[in-house]
This record gives structure tokens, sequence and C-alpha cells, in this order.
């Protein structure tokens, strides 16, 4: 096959009818032209045209011509009458070189004779053309008797070069374990023969009626031959066996891993093992890019000899039955055997399966292959397999640098792999139909136009001089531009006749400007980045066509996974940056819009991304990451005729998304880390949506909510990764919360905020607020990241929320004391019922900060090793309990649990100045079960009495159960005395963990660390996390888990902390008084200590110092008191006493709470969020309000005159 080029571009069909070119020659009856727009060599494409053209009598023959009138070969089907048209269709072979075309005229004559034969040969027939040829059984048709499909020969019995001069392999039915099937009719059918196409049909049916059939289909000047078969039989031991080593003697297999799993496996030639038998790999068309051992395409062949025998799956979407399961079963296994041979089996693979409410389906079993032949050196490559070994070798000596150099010497394009383009991926037949030259229906628009305008660009540019956080960005990227030396780049690119070529390959690739140069242009005025952008841009459209046409480096078009969009929008967005600026020419630009047509038709391949028949993952960010770009492609494309599908069908992704994937109050159903890919592609597509169609999907409630959320996720300002840049504090960050970075900041909710400036200006400021905490971060905003300075505006207005504490239906639950205190309190209770990318063993794990320092946190084990991670992911390296008895292995111990027992046991009641309750539910196999308590209990003074009370009531399924408390601290080695584990904090702050039930705790201390790159922190090197942690392990459910974690600063000492009440409550002493704690769920109980007591189920009291008071009740029908003072009702609410002065606070449903004053108190007056309101007394001789208090959250005031 011909060399293709650096820059690819694919084609398109203009058939028209022609007038009479002169009065000497007769005009063609109908022509055809063919053109190449991506600067591909296409070679030897079998390609057909539809006939259309005026008349009533049918010809005797037709022919094509070419543009010199010389007859080319040719094959003409379906012939028909139609509406006074004569239709039907032409097949013909087409080679263009690129930037060419080919025109043919439809004649009156016969069709060129070809190569392309069948012939009979006794019982068999020979089917051949200039590459291959094929022995084919002829079956009789209905038999005399039925006979057992073991004594009939297979579809294909053996396979030969040119001639069948020297045959390869023996084609046989095989049975293994399964009941014999006996065959009523065996026949052999030609379906279509010309000079261009033979199709040979290949069928047996059954005594019981099923039936097998085969077709193989050669064509002229093709190397390969497509194998189709289909069966409603679900014999998975009956097999057609295809062995070697008749003719062959292979010893060798050539084939391509998947690329995450080990991508060179295969590819370096290596002897095969015939010790026993052994499936050395299977054939499959599409599988997931982690599977091992599996491949699409695969070839035989022995050492130092010529012969090589391939095959390649073909066209996945066709294949059946669907989804995961479908594919594993339709594997095909290519099997060393002991004794030196080599076979490949195809099983009847149909499916009888059940569903879901216990009926069965029947599914077909449908295979697309295809088999070639021809010279070793033709398909090896000796070369690059030479390469490929020494990548390897430096692989494991760690010599990155050597395997990176290696790889990136353009050792995919091996034969085999660019059969599977031209076979299955895209041949020509199929993208000479891609529209090329479609009118644009927004040519007039001005770019840019998708994200943002050139007016947002020139803001952009002006607070870049003014913003801290921009400027420093901007700073980074031209000074990288400055080291590199723009004025020496430039006079690269203008070095004809590739001098952008050599640019982009050796800086824009070789130096990692793909998010540098837009920074830059976007940030400055500098017309060197502008040039600088542009030669990128045309560089972008050549890598788009080389990663799926040219030069692929993964082995599958599905290969490519769910990344592979980021090319292509790296390109739109760029070019749409900078289409109207002057520094691309017309050319360029007509190259560049038709990169991105047939980019539009990559994504939108059935073969790639599939959902409907399950040539997907399961991960939901990855259909979000390559179905949105289609609908940014779809707007930019407006005109072209698959401009409005595509469109469509990411614009209904989004609604989809919107509706299905956030849970009621907004959580995201991934981890907040992998949250932010898919939000990559929704704020895309509905930033362009709104900017081009003017739909404001950013006002949509559900979008709006799961920002919220995201938003109010943050943790405190985190102090282990300041920022760089002067006068701007270290950053909130996305909690360390499942799979990922211990830190993460993103723009998003900078770009919610700009995007929602007009629509909703106070949820813009409180969005603008959650940025503003994030350092204004420009990182993690996806694959517009290098925009953002043009997207978001760091001017906007600014509010932080309201309420303090939420409970987020699927993630779990959200406590903090104050979003503006940097040294406030934070606990993040994970305990919601979503699982995806969450760690196994992460239910009712906590996050918890404290007096301006993290002290408990997940592991942040994103950038970690394999069994680093399998090591973080386990309950008992969570701050959670963890079960004995392991749960299915992807829980690692403990799960969610069901969705609706979930949902029942999350809850949280916020008293924003006093306390807060949280409670989640984890589950373990064997039915164990925890129900964690939880009470962030504040303080006025962030760094004064605050700290964290929990009960967490096991259940037990089976007798004698252990159940492990876990406990891990950013600390240094516990301290253990009595029922104390004091961690000396890393961060200035300790963190004296008392353990109050189970009596007399043993604690098991761990610790556990490692290395691993974190952005953007990469250029300070390695970040190391350390931990330590204990365990306290109990048998059985006697009694619960009863816990207080207390911080304490430099300087402070600690508290005395006692049970009290039998266990159902607490007493601290600590340094601003005295408290009672009553956390007795679900089981009323009375604590007292002196004067305080506490009744109902949660309650709590503190004494100040100076003689100020706090009462709360939160859970149950509650009353807590300090001598006189009393404070009762049912649901949450709490006060504060100074002398006469009373401030309250309530939340929950309407009621009426009842507060008990001295009898010395003497006039109350009363306010309700700010307005005087009428308290009843309710027995004015011991001084008691009664309040009615409506339903929600409200502040009041108590005065005495």
């Amino acid at each position: 096959m011909a060399t293709r080029s650096t820059f690819s571009f694919a084609l398109s069909l203009a058939a028209t009818m022609c007038a009479y070119l002169s009065t000497a020659a007769p005009a063609p009856l109908q022509t055809f032209t063919v053109k190449d727009y991506l600067q591909h060599q296409w070679t030897d494409e079998l390609v057909h045209f539809p006939i259309s053209y005026s008349g009533t009598t049918l010809p005797k023959s037709l022919t094509l011509t070419d543009a010199e009138g010389k007859p080319v070969p040719c094959q003409i089907s379906g012939l028909a009458r139609k509406g006074g048209k004569i239709t039907g269709t032409v097949w013909t072979v087409v080679t263009l070189p690129p930037k060419g075309s080919a025109t043919f005229h439809l004649q009156p004559g016969k069709p060129v004779a070809t190569p392309l034969l069948l012939r009979v040969q006794g019982n068999e027939y020979l089917l051949g053309n200039e590459f291959l040829a094929f022995r084919l059984p002829r079956l009789p048709g209905a038999l005399k008797q039925p006979v057992n499909i073991t004594s009939l020969p297979a579809p294909l019995l053996a396979v030969s070069g040119p001639g069948g001069k020297n045959w390869l392999g023996q084609g046989a039915w095989a049975i293994d374990a399964d009941q014999p099937l006996t065959v009523k009719e065996a026949i052999t059918t030609v379906v279509e023969q010309g000079p261009v196409r033979v199709t040979v049909r290949y069928r047996l049916v059954f005594t019981d009626g099923r039936s097998y059939q085969a077709d193989i289909m050669l064509g002229d000047r093709q190397d390969v031959a497509l194998f189709t078969d289909d069966t409603d039989v679900e014999a998975p031991k009956t097999t057609f066996r295809f062995a070697l080593p008749p003719g062959l003697r292979a010893d060798r297999l050539f084939w391509q891993n998947n690329y995450w799993a080990d991508s060179y496996k295969g590819l370096t030639g290596d002897p095969i093992v015939f010790e026993k038998e052994k499936v050395i790999c299977n054939v499959c068309p599409w599988s997931f890019w982690w599977q091992q051992d599996r491949t699409t395409w695969a070839g035989l062949y022995r050492d130092d000899a010529d012969p090589f025998l391939g095959i390649l799956a073909v066209r996945p979407s066709r294949w059946t039955p669907i989804g995961w399961d479908g594919f594993d079963r339709t594997l095909i296994p290519i099997t060393a055997r002991a004794g030196g041979q080599v076979d490949v089996s195809l099983g009847l693979l149909a499916w009888m399966k059940k569903k879901e409410d216990g009926s069965t389906e029947l599914f077909r079993a449908h295979r697309e292959l295809a088999f070639t032949m021809g010279r070793a050196d033709d398909f090896l490559d000796k070369k690059r397999m030479t390469i490929l070994k020494e990548a390897e070798a430096a692989r494991q000596r760690q010599d990155n640098n050597a395997w990176n150099r290696l790889l990136g010497e353009g050792m995919w394009r091996f034969k085999l792999r660019r059969q599977l383009i031209q076979y299955s991926e895209f041949p020509l037949d199929e993208v000479k139909d891609y529209g090329f030259d479609f009118k644009s229906a927004v040519r007039d628009r001005k770019h840019p136009y998708l994200l943002f305008t050139q007016s947002d660009i020139d803001r952009a540019r002006q607070q870049a001089k003014a913003n801290p956080g921009l400027k420093a960005e901007l700073a980074k990227a031209t000074g990288y531009i400055t080291r590199l030396n723009p004025d020496a780049l430039i006079a690269k690119i203008q070095k004809e006749p590739d001098g952008w070529q050599a640019y982009f390959r050796e800086n824009y690739v070789g130096n990692g400007m793909y998010e540098v140069a837009p920074t830059a242009y976007i940030g400055s005025e500098d017309p060197r980045y502008g040039q600088l952008l542009a030669a990128g841009v045309k560089g972008l459209a050549t890598q788009v066509a080389d990663q799926f046409l040219n030069n692929p480096s993964r082995p599958t078009l599905g290969g490519n996974a769910h990344m592979a969009a980021t090319t292509l929008l790296r390109l739109l967005l760029a070019y749409d940056t900078l289409a109207d600026s002057g520094y691309l020419t017309p050319e360029d630009k007509s190259q560049i819009d038709a990169v991105l047509v047939f980019g539009g038709y990559v994504f939108d391949h059935p073969d790639y991304w599939n959902t409907d028949v399950g040539l997907c993952s399961a991960n939901p960010n990855m259909t979000s990451l390559l179905k949105f770009p289609l609908g940014l492609v779809g707007l930019y494309l407006d005109g072209h005729p698959r401009a409005a599908h595509w469109l469509k069908f990411a614009e209904t992704e989004l609604q989809t998304e919107l509706k299905d994937w956030i849970a009621p109050g907004g959580a995201w159903l991934e981890c907040p880390f992998y949250q932010d890919p898919s939000l990559d592609g929704m704020f895309m597509l509905s930033q362009a949506l709104r900017n081009v169609r003017g739909k404001d999907y950013f006002s949509e409630p559900q979008f709006k909510a799961t920002m919220d959320y995201y938003g109010f996720l943050l943790t405190p300002p985190e102090v282990r990764f300041p920022t760089k840049i002067e006068g701007v504090q270290a950053p909130m960050t996305i909690p360390s919360i499942g799979d990922a970075f211990p830190y993460f900041t993103t723009p998003f909710n900078g770009w919610m905020a700009y995007a929602t400036a007009k629509s909703d200006p106070a949820f813009s400021a409180r969005q603008q607020f959650y940025w503003q905490q994030q350092a204004f971060s420009v990182i993690n905003g996806g694959r517009a990241n290098a925009f953002m300075a043009a997207i978001c505006d760091t001017e906007l207005p600014v509010a932080p929320p309201t309420k303090l504490s939420r409970a987020f239906e699927g993630f779990g639950n959200i406590l903090r004391s104050s979003w503006t205190d940097p040294k406030g309190s934070y606990v993040a209770h994970r305990c919601g019922y979503f699982t995806h990318h969450f760690d196994p063993g992460d239910p009712n794990t906590i996050i918890y900060y404290a007096k301006g320092a993290p002290l408990c946190v997940d592991f942040g084990h994103r950038g970690a090793s394999a069994p680093e991670v399998e090591t973080m992911w386990r309950p008992d390296y969570h701050t959670t309990v963890s079960f004995d008895r392991p749960a299915p292995h992807h829980y690692w111990g403990a799960s969610v649990g069901p969705k609706d027992a979930n949902k029942q046991r999350q809850e949280v009641r916020s008293l924003p100045r006093t306390i807060d309750y949280s409670t989640g539910v984890s589950f373990g196999s064997g039915n164990q079960m925890n129900n964690r308590h939880l009470l962030l209990i504040k303080s006025e003074d962030a760094m004064g009495a605050t700290y964290v009370v929990m009960r967490d009531i096991t259940k037990d399924g089976q007798p004698n159960q252990s159940f492990n408390w876990n406990l891990w601290c950013m600390a240094k080695e516990p301290e253990v005395i009595g029922n104390v584990a004091h961690f000396p904090g890393q961060f200035g702050v300790d963190l004296d963990a008392h353990v109050l039930s189970p009596a007399n705790p043993q604690f098991v201390k761990d610790k556990y660390g490692y290395e691993q790159w974190v952005w953007p922190w990469w250029d300070r090197g390695k970040l190391r996390e350390d931990q330590t942690g204990v365990h306290v392990r109990k048998t059985g459910s006697q009694e619960d888990f009863f816990t207080v974690l207390y911080p304490r600063a430099p300087g402070q000492e600690p508290a005395q902390v006692t049970a009290i009440g039998d266990g159902r409550g607490v007493e601290l002493t600590h340094i601003e008084g005295k408290d009672v704690v009553l956390l007795s769920p679900g089981e009323a109980a009375t604590v007292t200590s002196g004067a305080m007591r506490l009744e109902g189920e949660t309650a709590f009291a503190r004494r100040y110092q100076d003689g100020a008071l706090r009462l709360a009740v939160v859970q149950g029908r509650c009353v807590a008191s300090i001598g006189d003072w009393a404070l009762s009702g049912n649901g949450p609410a709490a006060i504060e006493v100074k002398g006469k002065q009373i401030i309250g606070e309530c939340d929950g449903d309407a009621r009426v709470a009842t507060i008990a004053l001295p009898m010395a108190y003497g006039t109350a007056v009363v306010t309700l969020d700010g307005k005087r309101v009428a308290a009843v007394a309710a027995a004015q001789e011991q001084r008691i309000l009664s309040l009615d208090f409506p339903k929600g959250r409200h502040a009041f005031t108590v005065s005495g005159k």
C-alpha cells in the first residue's frame, strides 16, 4: 500500500448528470467525481456510486471510463426502471493521490475483465484475485439423510497467494463437549459474481430448524477477503477451527495488545511456546483498553519464512450479542497446542440470555472478519519491531526518556493496522460521502464566537494586568515562550517548505505548547503569539488526521478511548479564537474545515464509542468527554448535512445528564474529582449553545444545583498547598474523597458565575465566591483550560453562601463553622449512595479540618501506583468503621448499601452558630451495618473549644462478628495513654482521639505514606503524603463506638473527657469552660453533670468560664438546662445567653419551643428574623416563654427589661 501523506484529507462524492460535451461524442449517461480533501493516499479502494439517469429502456450493458475515456473495471447491479429513471449501483476500484481526484463516466458498453475469478474445482470453489486465493466448499443442498456437522467441510478450507500455489491452513468443524449438531441441508450459493466483486454464501440448516451462514466476499485488487457469519445456534464448543501448521508451520504470532494493558505485547515477534495448550490471545473487534491479551488483528508466520496469514475483526458495532458480556462471549481464541499447531476457533455463539424478569431472549451471533495473506516482510516491518524491543528494554531499566523517544518513532504503521482502516474504520467508500464541500450556514459570523468573543479576549488582556492570579498564569506562559526564543520559532515557521510542520513537531508538541500558546495569545497583544498559535492550529489539523487515519498510535479506532477528542477540541477552539485574525490563509482554513468535518464523523462513528451496543466504558465522564465535542463541531459546521444530527446527539446527552446524573440537591453521580471531566464538556456545549443558538442551559435548576454542590464541598484554605502568588492565601480545595489528588481546584465555579451574572446575580455572586476562594484557579478547566481568562471574569461581585452545612443526597454531608474564617472547622461525611470512582472502602468516612489545619483526610491517591491505590481503597485506611466479613470484592469490605436504605439514614441538622448533626449508614456483607452519628460542636472562636463527637451504632449480621473503628490523621506517631490516642499534628494542630466505648479500647497503631506528582506542584518535586492511624476492634454490637475528636493548637491544654449517663453522653472540661453532650439517637436518655442536665436523644449544653451559656436541642423531644435556664423542643434549636441577652437559632418543621428564664429576668422582648413578635408566657410564675417557630431556618433574640 502506498505511503500516506502527513496531512490527510478525506473525500467527497459529486454525482451529476452531464450535458453532451460535443456533437462528435455521445455524452456520458452519468458522471461521478471523487476528490481528496484530506491529503491522504487512497490505494485500491472498493467504492460504489448510485446510478440514476433519465431513461425508459434498460441498457444491455454498462461500463465506466475514466476522464480520458479509458475503460476501467466496474460491476453493475440492481438495474431497474423507476419514475422515468434508470437506477442501480456501480462498483469500481479507485486509487487517489493526496489532493487528487478521479472522474468516471457511465457509458453503454461491456465491463473490463479483471483477475478476479471464481472457478469450480470438483467439490470446491477456487476464489482468487491478484493477491489472494481461497478454497471454498461446494455443498449440495438438501441432504439425503441428516449428518453430523463434523462430517461436512467448513466454510473456509485453505488460503493461498495468487494462483493457489501454496495452500496454507486447514478449516474443519470440531466439537468439544457440546451435543452433536445434525445437519439436514448444506448449500453453497454464489450471491454475486463479476469483475469487481464476488460473494459466496455457505449455509447449514440443522434438523431443529436452526441455521449457520457464512459469506465470503473478495474484490478486485483487494488484499483481504471479508468473512461474515451469523447463527442462531448456541453451541460454544462447536467451532469452525482454522488450523495451522498445514503449509505454513507457523511459530510466530504478530498482534497488538490494548494500549493500557501492554501496548507493545505481541509486536516483537517472540516465539510461540508449544509445550502445552494455551490461548495466546483473543481476537475481538472492540475491547476496553485495560484488558489483557486481546487484539483486533493478528498474523501467523514462520520466522525467516515468506508467507504471512492475517485475521482482522472488523465492524464491531455489527457484532452480536451486544454489550460487555456479549463481547466477552464472542472472543475468538488463537490457541497454541502441543505438537506445533496453532488454530483460530470460531464457536457457534448465539445466546439464550436471561432477562431481569426471568424470561429469556435469543441473541443471534454475528461476526465480521477479514482474512489476508502476503509476504511477511510487508506485514512485519522488522525495523519497528527492533525499536519495540529496545523500548521494552528501556522500560525494564526504568529509562523513561528513552522509552518515550523510542515509542514516538512512528512504529505503529503496520500493514494490518492500515488494512483495518481501509476495510473497516475509514474505507473510501464511506469517506467519499462525508460532505466536505458543504456550504456553511454561519460563514459570515465573526470569530471567535463558540465560547467567547473578541471583546472577552480584550477584557481578559486588561484583567491579566491587574489580577494577581491571571497575571501569574500569563507570566508563566509568556516566560516559557521567551525561554524558547519566539523570534527563532517564527523564523522556523516561515522557513519553506515545511517550517510550520517542523515547529509543530519540535516545539508545539515537543516543548508542550498546547496550552502555553493559546494562554499567551488570550492574555497578550503581542502578535508573535498569534503567529505561534496559528502554526499550532495547522499542526493540530495534521495531528487529528494522523491520530485516526495516517499514523494511528492505537491498535483500533475504539482503542483511542475517551480522551481522544482532546486534539480535535484543541484544534476547534484555537481555530475559532484566531480564524479572523489574519494569521491563517484561505487555503489553511479550507484544510482545517475539512479536518473538522472528518472529526465529526470520527466521533459519530458507530465503531468508536457506541453506547447503544455497549462499545463504551461504564464511567459516565468518558461518554461526556467524547460526545459533547460532537455538539461543538455541529454548531461550528452548521449547514453540513450531519451537523444537526451531531448537535442533537450531544444536546440530548446534555439533557440526559442534567436529568439523570444529578441527585436531588445537586450531588454528581461520580466522585468530586471525576465530576470535573464531565463538567468540561457540559460547560463547553452549554456555552456554545448559548452563544450561537441563544439556549441557556446554565439556568437549568439541576445545573445550578450541581455547581452549588461543587462549590459547597470546598475545604477550608489548604495550608499544605500555598499559592506562589504574593498576597493570595492558600486556596480552598475539592476534598480528596474517592479517586482524587490531595489537592484540586477548578475554574468551573468562575465560569458558572460569568454565565449566570445576568440571569441570577445572587447565584452568580455565590459561584464567584467559590472561584475566588480557589484563588481564581484557571487549572483543571478541561480542554478549554487555556482560554479560561476569556471565559471567566475576575471582577464580578462576590458573596459567600448563607448556609454553612448541608446534606447532599448521593454524596454525603458537609458541616462547617464558617465560610470566611480560614481557621474554621469543617467536616465532610461521605455517606451517600453514589459509587462511581468513590473508594470502595470510603462509606461513612470523614474529612476533618480544624483551627487552620487538615487533621483527618482521605489519602489523595490519584497519582499513586496500583498496589498503593489498592491499599488506600480499603475501609481500614479510611476514618470509618470496617467489617470483618468481606463484602463483594469490589467493595473491599464496605458499601453504601441499597439506595433507599441509604437515603433514609442520611440527614443533616444544622444550627450554624452552635452545633451540626450528621448521620449516614454503611454496610458489609454478612448483613453487618454501621450507622454513624456525628456532632460538630462549634465555638464563637475558631481556635476555641470546637470538636467532633461520634457514635457508631453497629449491627451484627451473625453472632460474634467483629468491627474496627479506624482513624487516620495528618500527624506523627500517636501517643496512647489509656483510652486516648494523641496525634501530634504535622501542621501545628494536634488531635486527641478519646474512645469512650467500647470499654478499655485496645489501640493498634498504623502508618502509611507514598509519593506522587500533583498538578500544579510538579515543579516542586513529588508530593509525599504520610499519615498515621489507629484501629480499635470490638466483637459484636453490645457496645457502640462512642468517640470524641478534640483538636488543640499550640499551647492549648487537653480537654478532660468523661463518659456519663451510662455512656449515652459525655462531659468535657476545656479551655473555654465545660460542656455536656447527649448523643443517644433512637434511645431517649438523661445525662447530668452538676447543674447541667440534658434529656432526650441529642442535645448540648455549655457553660463558659465567664458565665455565658449555650443550650441546644437537636434530635427528638429534648430538654437542655443549666440551672434556671432551660430550652426544650422537638427539633433543632439553640440559644446563647449573656446576661439577660439571648441570641437564638432554629431550623426544621414549624413547632413550638420553650425557654425557661430565671425569676429575676424581667419582661421579655422577642424578635424573630429581626422583627418583634409576641411570646406567650406559658407559666408566668416560672418565667417560661413559648415561642412559635415557623418552618425553616430562623434567628431570634430575647431581651430582658
